[in-house]
Formats: C-alpha cells, sequence, structure tokens
C-alpha cells in the first residue's frame, strides 16, 4: 500500500507563494524548514493537499510549480534563476531585528537601508540573492539604488539580511508623506474658512 503524500504551500502575509512542496509528514517538514530557510520567517499560513499516492503528489508539485511561480522553490521553477553562488548558503540565525530609531532617521533611500543592512550583517550579496531568488546582479543594483526595491522584496530582504532596517526606513517615509498630506488637508481647510 502506498502512503498518502501531502503537498503543501507556504504563503507570505500578503497571500504570495513563497514555497511548494511534498511530504509524507507535512507539519515535520514545515519545522525543517522553519528551522532552515532564509525565508522562514515570511510564512504566514499553510495549506495542504493530500493525495493517495506519492507519484500523484509529484505530478501535482510539478504543475504546482510551474503554473503558480513560487518565490523559493529552484527544481521545475520557471522564474529567472540566479546566479550560482560558489558556496551554499548558511541559514539566517536569528529573526530579523529592529534597528535603533537614531539609525533609522539617518537612512537617505531605500537603497542605502539595504546596503547597512548587509554590511552590518556581515552578509556576501551571493547569499542575500540566494535568499531571495534573485541574482547577484540584481541584489547589487536594488543595494546601489539602480533598481526600486518591490514592495514583495521587502520582507524577505529583512529576513536575509536579519534586520529591519529596510521595512523601518520605508514605514518612516511613509508616515512622513502622510503627515505632509495632514498638514497639506489642514491648510485647505483653513483657508476655505
Amino acid at each position: 500500500m502506498t502512503a498518502r503524500t501531502a503537498l503543501y504551500r507556504h504563503f507570505n502575509k500578503d497571500g504570495e507563494l513563497l514555497y511548494v512542496g511534498i511530504s509524507l509528514r507535512a507539519a515535520e517538514r514545515l519545522r525543517q524548514h522553519i528551522d532552515g530557510s532564509c525565508w522562514r520567517y515570511e510564512i504566514a499560513s499553510v495549506t495542504v493537499e493530500w493525495f493517495d499516492t506519492r507519484d500523484a503528489a509529484l505530478d501535482a508539485e510539478r504543475l504546482a510549480i510551474k503554473s503558480e511561480a513560487p518565490i523559493f522553490n529552484k527544481t521545475h521553477s520557471t522564474r529567472p534563476k540566479p546566479a550560482p553562488d560558489p558556496e551554499p548558503p548558511a541559514p539566517v540565525a536569528k529573526m530579523a531585528v529592529e534597528a535603533p530609531d537614531g539609525v533609522v532617521v539617518e537612512i537617505q533611500s531605500s537603497a542605502q537601508a539595504l546596503a547597512v543592512s548587509i554590511l552590518a550583517g556581515g552578509h556576501k550579496l551571493a547569499y542575500v540573492a540566494a535568499c531571495i531568488g534573485k541574482s547577484e546582479g540584481y541584489v547589487s543594483r536594488l543595494r546601489k539604488g539602480e533598481r526600486p526595491i518591490p514592495d514583495k522584496l521587502v520582507g524577505p530582504l529583512c529576513a536575509a539580511t536579519g534586520s529591519n532596517l529596510l521595512r523601518q526606513y520605508i514605514e518612516l517615509q511613509r508616515a512622513l508623506e502622510g503627515q505632509d498630506e495632514v498638514t497639506r488637508l489642514v491648510e485647505l481647510m483653513r483657508a476655505a474658512a
């Protein structure tokens, strides 16, 4: 008799598909991902679908990876592959930590926040690139400000660097933009009175 096999999907808080896999023991496999995946802090929800045979689960996994393009799957992925890393990345040692407020207010751009996070964590571009499923060149362009940092990569970049500095900077900028809007509306109300 063939054992039932689980097809599982990991999603981030925005509902983006992070990873698809199969396992006879889905809960145990989730713990392994939490212990060793650089994207582990991005997991917000998991779905599990059971198949009567491993072969059926393998077929469903292959189809899901090709059609749903999870961020961190490599095998069967239709996403562009990052440049090969000469040494495999080590797992992130700890949860992303908050940066001191004094540092956050000194940051002048998202690119600078990313550069500081990478350097402060002692990470190589290859490691960060492998964690977010992108090439070193792509991460380098983000770090230099040659490309804007997509919102969907903010969480994975924070998890990969072990620092929430990038997220904190973006949140501060959004709060400041909101303050400007409030000030503008107050002035409009005063002018109309």
